[in-house]
Protein backbone atom coordinates (compact mmCIF):
# COMPACT_ATOMS: atom_id res chain seq x y z
CA UNK A 1 0.00 0.00 0.00
CA UNK A 2 2.87 2.38 0.83
CA UNK A 3 4.41 1.68 -2.58
CA UNK A 4 1.18 2.73 -4.30
CA UNK A 5 0.96 5.95 -2.28
CA UNK A 6 4.62 6.79 -3.01
CA UNK A 7 4.07 5.98 -6.68
CA UNK A 8 1.04 8.31 -6.88
CA UNK A 9 2.92 11.06 -5.01
CA UNK A 10 5.89 10.59 -7.35
CA UNK A 11 3.71 10.87 -10.44
CA UNK A 12 1.99 13.95 -8.98
CA UNK A 13 5.32 15.63 -8.31
CA UNK A 14 6.53 14.89 -11.84
CA UNK A 15 3.32 16.38 -13.29
CA UNK A 16 3.68 19.51 -11.17
CA UNK A 17 7.32 19.84 -12.24
CA UNK A 18 6.42 19.40 -15.93
CA UNK A 19 3.63 21.97 -15.68
CA UNK A 20 5.97 24.40 -13.93
CA UNK A 21 8.81 23.93 -16.43
CA UNK A 22 6.56 24.12 -19.49
CA UNK A 23 3.94 26.58 -18.24
CA UNK A 24 4.44 28.75 -21.35
CA UNK A 25 3.25 25.85 -23.50
CA UNK A 26 -0.05 25.43 -21.65
CA UNK A 27 -2.93 27.86 -21.76
CA UNK A 28 -5.14 28.04 -18.72
CA UNK A 29 -8.04 30.45 -18.82
CA UNK A 30 -10.77 31.21 -16.36
CA UNK A 31 -13.84 31.87 -18.44
CA UNK A 32 -16.39 34.38 -17.34
CA UNK A 33 -19.81 32.74 -17.43
CA UNK A 34 -21.47 35.92 -18.69
CA UNK A 35 -24.62 35.09 -20.57
CA UNK A 36 -24.42 36.37 -24.15
CA UNK A 37 -28.02 37.63 -24.05
CA UNK A 38 -27.07 39.91 -21.15
CA UNK A 39 -24.02 41.36 -22.89
CA UNK A 40 -23.65 44.83 -24.32
CA UNK A 41 -22.69 43.32 -27.68
CA UNK A 42 -25.86 41.24 -27.88
CA UNK A 43 -28.12 44.11 -26.87
CA UNK A 44 -26.47 46.70 -29.14
CA UNK A 45 -25.59 44.59 -32.17
CA UNK A 46 -26.44 40.90 -32.40
CA UNK A 47 -30.16 41.17 -31.75
CA UNK A 48 -30.41 43.94 -34.37
CA UNK A 49 -32.02 43.10 -37.72
CA UNK A 50 -29.17 44.74 -39.68
CA UNK A 51 -26.55 42.52 -41.29
CA UNK A 52 -23.45 42.42 -39.08
CA UNK A 53 -19.98 41.52 -40.35
CA UNK A 54 -17.66 40.31 -37.58
CA UNK A 55 -14.00 39.71 -38.39
CA UNK A 56 -12.22 37.29 -36.03
CA UNK A 57 -8.54 38.19 -36.05
CA UNK A 58 -5.34 38.52 -34.00
CA UNK A 59 -2.58 41.12 -33.93
CA UNK A 60 0.04 38.44 -34.71
CA UNK A 61 -1.86 37.03 -37.73
CA UNK A 62 -0.35 38.35 -40.99
CA UNK A 63 -3.36 37.45 -43.22
CA UNK A 64 -5.64 39.20 -40.69
CA UNK A 65 -3.61 42.40 -40.89
CA UNK A 66 -3.38 42.15 -44.70
CA UNK A 67 -7.17 42.15 -45.13
CA UNK A 68 -7.82 45.26 -42.99
CA UNK A 69 -7.63 47.69 -45.96
CA UNK A 70 -10.11 45.51 -47.87
CA UNK A 71 -12.50 45.42 -44.91
CA UNK A 72 -12.18 49.19 -44.52
CA UNK A 73 -13.23 49.57 -48.18
CA UNK A 74 -16.16 47.18 -47.76
CA UNK A 75 -17.30 49.09 -44.69
CA UNK A 76 -17.04 52.36 -46.60
CA UNK A 77 -19.25 50.91 -49.37
CA UNK A 78 -21.99 49.76 -46.97
CA UNK A 79 -21.46 52.15 -44.07
CA UNK A 80 -25.09 52.90 -43.19
CA UNK A 81 -26.50 49.52 -44.23
CA UNK A 82 -24.22 47.02 -42.51
CA UNK A 83 -22.55 46.97 -39.07
CA UNK A 84 -18.86 46.06 -39.02
CA UNK A 85 -17.16 44.72 -35.89
CA UNK A 86 -14.00 42.82 -35.10
CA UNK A 87 -13.34 40.18 -32.46
CA UNK A 88 -9.72 39.78 -31.38
CA UNK A 89 -8.27 36.45 -30.35
CA UNK A 90 -5.50 38.31 -28.52
CA UNK A 91 -5.43 37.75 -24.78
CA UNK A 92 -3.63 41.06 -24.24
CA UNK A 93 -5.88 44.06 -24.90
CA UNK A 94 -2.82 46.30 -25.20
CA UNK A 95 -1.71 44.32 -28.27
CA UNK A 96 -5.22 44.62 -29.68
CA UNK A 97 -5.30 48.40 -29.14
CA UNK A 98 -1.84 48.81 -30.65
CA UNK A 99 -2.74 46.82 -33.78
CA UNK A 100 -6.02 48.74 -34.21
CA UNK A 101 -4.16 52.03 -33.97
CA UNK A 102 -1.30 50.99 -36.29
CA UNK A 103 -3.52 49.46 -38.97
CA UNK A 104 -6.36 52.01 -39.04
CA UNK A 105 -9.38 49.88 -38.23
CA UNK A 106 -12.53 51.77 -39.17
CA UNK A 107 -14.91 49.75 -37.01
CA UNK A 108 -15.43 48.75 -33.37
CA UNK A 109 -13.52 45.96 -31.62
CA UNK A 110 -15.92 43.80 -29.59
CA UNK A 111 -13.42 42.78 -26.92
CA UNK A 112 -12.64 46.41 -26.13
CA UNK A 113 -16.35 47.18 -25.75
CA UNK A 114 -17.26 44.18 -23.60
CA UNK A 115 -14.26 42.02 -22.63
CA UNK A 116 -16.28 40.16 -19.96
CA UNK A 117 -18.42 38.56 -22.68
CA UNK A 118 -15.49 37.22 -24.72
CA UNK A 119 -16.08 33.57 -23.78
CA UNK A 120 -19.84 33.78 -24.46
CA UNK A 121 -19.17 35.44 -27.81
CA UNK A 122 -16.56 32.83 -28.68
CA UNK A 123 -19.11 30.08 -27.98
CA UNK A 124 -21.71 31.89 -30.09
CA UNK A 125 -19.35 32.23 -33.05
CA UNK A 126 -18.20 28.62 -32.80
CA UNK A 127 -21.65 27.01 -32.53
CA UNK A 128 -21.04 26.21 -28.84
CA UNK A 129 -18.48 23.61 -29.95
CA UNK A 130 -16.38 22.04 -27.23
CA UNK A 131 -13.47 21.69 -29.63
CA UNK A 132 -12.60 24.91 -31.35
CA UNK A 133 -10.24 24.90 -34.30
CA UNK A 134 -9.03 28.40 -34.96
CA UNK A 135 -8.53 29.46 -38.51
CA UNK A 136 -7.61 33.09 -38.75
CA UNK A 137 -8.87 35.29 -40.11
CA UNK A 138 -12.47 34.18 -39.92
CA UNK A 139 -15.45 36.33 -40.89
CA UNK A 140 -18.99 35.88 -39.63
CA UNK A 141 -22.14 37.36 -41.12
CA UNK A 142 -24.93 37.71 -38.56
CA UNK A 143 -28.54 38.66 -39.12
CA UNK A 144 -31.39 38.61 -36.59
CA UNK A 145 -29.19 37.01 -33.94
CA UNK A 146 -28.04 34.10 -36.12
CA UNK A 147 -24.75 33.37 -37.87
CA UNK A 148 -25.92 33.15 -41.49
CA UNK A 149 -22.50 32.66 -43.09
CA UNK A 150 -18.95 31.96 -41.95
CA UNK A 151 -15.88 32.39 -44.13
CA UNK A 152 -12.55 30.89 -43.09
CA UNK A 153 -9.27 32.42 -44.18
CA UNK A 154 -8.54 35.50 -46.20
CA UNK A 155 -11.62 37.02 -47.82
CA UNK A 156 -12.57 36.86 -51.48
CA UNK A 157 -13.84 40.31 -52.50
CA UNK A 158 -16.48 39.13 -55.00
CA UNK A 159 -17.92 36.63 -52.52
CA UNK A 160 -18.11 39.26 -49.75
CA UNK A 161 -19.70 41.99 -51.89
CA UNK A 162 -22.22 39.53 -53.41
CA UNK A 163 -23.24 38.17 -50.03
CA UNK A 164 -23.66 41.61 -48.48
CA UNK A 165 -25.65 42.91 -51.45
CA UNK A 166 -28.05 39.94 -51.24
CA UNK A 167 -28.47 40.06 -47.45
CA UNK A 168 -28.27 43.68 -46.32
Amino acid sequence: MKKIIFFILGISMVLVLVLFLFKDKFSFEIHDKTNLNESVIYKNYIQDDKLIVVNYWASWCAPCIEEIPFLNNVKKSFDNEVVFLSFSKDKDTLLTKKAISEHNFNWSEITLIDYRSKHALNSFFNDNSIIEIDVLPKTYFIKNGEVVKKLNGKLDSIQVYDFINKNK
